[in-house]
């Protein structure tokens, strides 16, 4: 349980710290908790790459899903 528990910590943290940046940025950072796991970041990379590749299109439609309720919401009060 501890165990998870820090690599769900070092997950937050590189997730807080690569906010706004895409692709390859993130994978650098995606390698704090690769290293705190003292795993080699060489053979994780490629499933990284694959996850990041499959996971973009869904992040970017939650964002823009987001953006559009919060105008929704905050225009709603206007006349």
């Amino acid at each position: 349980a501890r165990e998870l528990m820090w690599v769900a910590f070092m997950a937050s943290v590189a997730a807080l710290a690569s906010a706004g940046s895409s692709g390859l940025t993130s994978l650098g950072f995606s390698s704090m908790v690769v290293t705190s796991l003292r795993l080699p970041f060489e053979a994780v990379l490629p499933l990284f790459i694959a996850i990041d590749l499959l996971c973009e299109g869904p992040r970017n439609l939650l964002s823009v899903l987001a953006c559009c309720v919060v105008v929704t919401l905050v225009c709603g009060g206007l006349p």
